[in-house]
């Protein structure tokens, strides 16, 4: 197992591991998928303010008012993942975001992960946005892992000390993200001379 850290705008801090019981890839991947990270908000509405809503589509084009939790949470879900996919393909590794990653094909790789925050004892659990201090952090994690291998222990974690993002984070705070990630999978992709 190794790590490697990284700091962009003077900010963004990550460490990057590999599992212990994760198969390495041999190969390139033929194509790297994109999974939304989960992110949940509370509704703003009375009725429904007891429910939170798991985000998982976002349509572009649309006027998203940030003081609503469900329509930021999935403005934030949507710029990442369609961001990591634009700098990937920059970087001349073929990606595409999906919405199930169950049906996909082997030698490809996917990327998934979840908006974190510490709970009262510590632990970090997901983040609801619209409920708690919305000015407060949130942690990005991500995991890489290969399709057609075990899914669920991934080779790439981005872990212990994740990506940091404000609650309130404009686009361009997100797409720092995604490009760090993309930065990340194609470092791994050169450090190990995958072809």
């Amino acid at each position: 197992m190794f790590g490697k850290s990284l700091v962009l705008s003077g900010c963004l801090i990550f460490i990057f591991t590999i599992a212990a019981l994760a198969i390495e890839p041999a190969k390139k991947p033929e194509c790297v998928y994109v999974v939304d990270f989960a992110l949940d908000a509370q509704a703003l509405s009375r009725n429904s303010s007891s429910d939170p809503h798991l985000i998982k589509t976002f349509h572009h084009g649309s006027n998203i008012p940030t003081r609503d939790p469900i329509l930021k949470a999935k403005e934030i879900v949507s710029i990442l993942s369609d961001s990591l996919v634009e700098e990937l393909k920059n970087k001349g590794i073929p990606s595409s975001k999906v919405s199930n990653p169950l049906i996909l094909p082997a030698n490809c790789w996917l990327v998934e992960g979840e908006f974190l925050e510490p709970n009262i004892d510590g632990r970090m659990s997901r983040v609801v946005l619209g409920l708690g201090d919305n000015t407060a952090k949130m942690l990005v994690s991500a995991r890489v892992s290969e399709l057609g291998k075990k899914r669920h222990i991934p080779f790439l974690t981005f872990d212990k000390n994740r990506f940091i993002l404000s609650k309130e984070a404009s686009e361009e705070d997100v797409k720092k993200i995604a490009a760090g990630i993309a930065l990340e999978i194609e470092s791994y992709i050169q450090e190990n001379k995958l072809r």
